[in-house]
Order: structure tokens, then sequence, then C-alpha cells
């Protein structure tokens, strides 16, 4: 037989009631009385009524978004607030008779144990414990969860605990201080810049006198030499803007010509081992974007498929056009736009999809500690889609990797009455 505890419609509103065992109505009513203020009434149909005051504290206790739970002294659960089930997807009836610490991470059972022990002895409040407890999904959900023994008024006495789920605080926490992290950096970045730069005017002074030696090879390197100065000023000047978090215009560069002067410094970038190979095909090659910034474009991921290939392979750089539907507010008036699309293929260990989906995070690396920040792709990302293009990657463990960066042409030209078959891919 199973007694009903159900509110009547009462101001506030109040959830339906649970069920419990009718043999035990004694500890019911006392259990009751500690939870929600107020002992539970008998009508004359036989049926436990809980007063209007009881109703009252029980809708604080089951509206809160908090998981309430009440353990016994061995930590079996004896009452859960339905938020369990918000939080952790447990009904409260499938947790009822259960041990808490049944979903408690191993690792935090020691800590949660203590305190568990320190405020039974105590009778007194819990510190906040930080603690993981599994989801059904087989997930662990962080909480910070405080406890306080006491009396159920029959004899025995049950822990009171109130568990709040703080993954979003924790995530919050981590971001201010990656925000805090960048602040430095930029405060960093312009005294670093500002020095180099003044480096880079004695460099690039030397590099003019060689450039009228009497050895035509020694002219050659001069003017490699030139060409890497450069850009490292136009580099420079980006990062000496980003200190002062200033907005540079962006002229426009051809990308073929961008990659032929970068060739030599790309060879040499990815070793002996590594075999890089040209097909620049696109014909319309101009793009809103400068040349120093699709330098870092070809550094980084050139880097990627160097690191890629350990023991040697196949680089591959390609440039074509293509035409794909256009996003945005004129994609209805004009629905193709024509892409430069910079492939680079390697033959190298390739990506499995968990790691696939999380490249361009600022700061995921697979390498080992040392050997990289984290931050080249998510560059490479914040570059092509500040510029209106977009990035595919497709690999396979052991298949390679290719990345396929399309940028927009600039300036726009008319779409074609009916593109070629297999432009739009």
């Amino acid at each position: 037989m199973q007694t009903a505890i159900t509110c009547a419609t009462t101001d506030p509103p109040v959830w339906p009631g649970m069920h419990y065992d009718a043999g035990d109505e004694s500890r019911l009513s006392k259990l009751h009385q500690l939870l929600f203020g107020r002992d539970v009434d008998d009508d004359d149909d036989g049926q436990t009524y809980p007063t209007r005051h009881h109703c009252f504290y029980r809708a604080l206790a089951e509206g809160a978004l908090d998981i309430i739970t009440v353990v016994d002294e061995f930590g079996t659960l004896v009452y859960t607030s339905p938020s369990s089930e918000q939080q952790l997807g447990y009904r409260p009836d499938e947790l009822i008779g259960r041990n808490l610490f049944e979903f408690v991470h191993s690792d935090d059972i020691p800590g949660v144990r203590a305190a568990f022990d320190e405020c039974r002895r105590n009778d007194t409040a819990s510190a906040p414990v930080e603690n993981r407890l599994r989801h059904t999904d087989g997930l662990w959900r962080t909480f910070e969860s405080v406890g306080r023994f006491q009396s159920d008024g029959a004899g025995g006495r049950v822990c009171i605990i109130h568990s709040r789920d703080v993954d979003t605080r924790k995530l919050l926490e981590a971001q201010v201080r990656q925000a805090q992290k960048m602040e430095a950096v930029g405060l960093s970045t312009g005294a670093i810049a500002h020095d180099f730069n003044n480096m880079l005017v004695v460099i690039a002074g030397y590099t003019a006198l060689l450039a009228n030696d009497s050895s035509q090879t020694v002219r050659e390197f001069a003017r490699e030499m030139r060409m890497a100065t450069d850009r490292a000023t136009e580099l420079t000047s980006q990062l000496l803007s980003f200190a002062r978090a200033s907005q540079i215009d962006e002229p426009v560069s051809d990308t073929n010509e961008v990659i032929t002067d970068f060739r030599p410094i790309l060879d040499r970038m990815v070793g002996r081992d590594v075999h890089v190979s040209y097909a620049l095909e696109a014909s319309h090659c101009s793009v809103q974007v400068t040349r120093s910034a699709l330098d870092q474009v070809l550094i980084n991921l050139a880097v990627n498929a160097r690191d890629a290939m350990p023991a040697g392979g196949e680089l591959t750089v390609t440039t074509s056009n293509e035409w794909r539907p256009r996003q945005g507010d004129h994609a209805a008036a004009f629905p193709l736009a024509e892409f430069v699309v910079v492939r680079l293929t390697d033959t190298g260990v390739g990506m499995a999809d968990d790691v696939k989906a999380r490249i361009f995070e600022p700061f995921f690396t697979t390498k080992a500690p040392g050997r990289g920040t984290g931050i080249g792709l998510q560059t490479v990302h914040g570059i092509v889609t500040q510029a209106g293009g977009r990035i595919d990657v497709i690999s396979a463990p052991g298949a390679g990797t290719t990345f396929r960066v399309l940028l927009p042409v600039y300036p726009e030209t008319p779409a074609p009455a009916a593109p070629a078959t297999g432009a739009v891919n």
C-alpha cells in the first residue's frame, strides 16, 4: 500500500507529489517536516495531504535548478529533487535507494567522502566540494556541493546536499583567463614589434649594399633577402596595428604572384625530404587580402604539411577558379560568386574526424609540448573568413590531408549564364 502525497491547487503553484510506503508514514511525516517546514494533515477520506505551508516549501525545493538530495548516514539517497533529471538525466525514482557514491568520479570520491564524514562528525555545513557526477550519457558533469547533517525527527540523521553545475562557470573562467593572456600578448606585441622593426631597417640596409655586389650569386641572394625583409616589415606593421587595435586597409593581391614569389622560401621551409610541386592554373587571381596575410596562410599550411610528413613525402600547391553559390545578403540577386581556390595537398599521416573537427580551435594542437602553439591554423581561419572566404579540409588517417582555401575574386566578375560542368563542387 502506498500513500499519495499531493498538493491541491494553491498559490504559489506546486508540483505533483511522490509515492511513499505507507508503512513508514511516521518517518515520512518527520522527513517532510524537515524538508518543507510543516507536517502533513489527514483528511476524512484517509488520504494524507500536505498543508499550504508545506506546499510552498516543497515548491521551492522541487523548482530549484540546483540538485537537492537527502542521503542517510550511509550515503543512500532518500530524496532527490526533480532537477536531477535536467542536470544528470536521472528521474528521482531512478535514484532513490541507490548510493550517492555510485555516481561520483572515482578520483573525486576521497574528497567527497572526507567532506561527508567531517560534516557528520561536527554537525556543521561542509566547505564547498568540487566533484564530477556521471550523467546518463556516460559523460561527467562538474558540480560544487555543500552538505549538512540534521536530525530527521525520527531518531535518525540525514544529510541535505545542494549541488550546483559549475561546468559553465569553469568555461567562462577559462575564457576570462585566456582573454587576459591575449591582452598581455597585445601589450607586449607593440614593444617587440617596434624593436624588431629597427633590426629590419639594419638588415635592409646591408641587403641593399649586397645588391650592388659584382657576383651574380650574391645579388640573387640579396634579392631573396630583400623580399623576405619586405614581408617581415609588413608582418611587423600588422603586429603594431594589432597592438594599437587599429584597422589596416587591405590591398588587393594576386594569389599566383604571391605563391610564385614565395616559392623559394616555401621549398626551403619544408625541407629536402619533401618534394613540392606547383600548378597555378587560376586565371582570375586577385583577392582582397594583403600579401603578408597570404604569406601567413601559406607558411602555416606548409608547416602543418611538413610536420605531417616526418619521413618526407609530396606536397602539391595548386590554384584554380570555381563558381560557388553565394552566401549573404546578395545571394538572391547574384546566386553565384567566383572564388580563387588554393589547394595544399600532402601525403602525410592524415587526421581522424575528432581531430579534424577541432583543428581551427585556438591553442588546440596534437604536437608534442614545445613544438606547436595551436594558433597557426586558427590564424589561417581568421584571415580567410575575414576576407569572406572559407576553408575545406579533406583528410583521413594514413591518407594525407588537403586544405582548400577559397577566397572571393576581387573585383567581382559577372557570373556566366551556365557554369561549366563540374565547376560547382
